[in-house]
């Protein structure tokens, strides 16, 4: 093989591994609500409360470190506040879609233990 073509081989092959790298493409962000506790009667235990407080911070801690999603930088919201500042009684699509708007994110999770 010819010195100049060589070269040119040996220039092109890490452009062309840079280039590839340039496009990988980046996480979807997620935004995680804080688990809303839901008692049938009417008064939440303080373990309800924390079974869903720590479910929630793993759920988020998997964000940040791994999984198909990326933590949004504003995803880490109550879902009970953002449903109080937007007038929300429930999770109802048209209203679950206000509060992902402010969130930036691709993908929210919400939910109630």
């Amino acid at each position: 093989m010819p010195r100049a073509l060589r070269l040119r081989c040996l220039i092109l092959a890490p452009l062309a591994l840079l280039a590839i790298a340039g496009t990988a493409v980046a996480k979807p962000q997620i935004a995680i609500l804080g688990l809303e506790v839901i008692d049938k009667t009417g008064s939440p235990t303080p373990t309800d409360a924390q079974v869903a407080e720590e479910l929630t911070q793993q759920l988020r801690a998997r964000a940040k470190t791994s999984g198909p999603y990326i933590l949004s930088p504003l995803g880490e919201k109550e879902l009970i506040d953002e449903k109080l500042l937007k007038s929300c009684d429930d999770e109802k699509p048209t209203c679950m879609q206000v509060i992902g708007k402010d969130l930036t994110a691709d993908v929210m999770m919400y939910g109630h233990i």
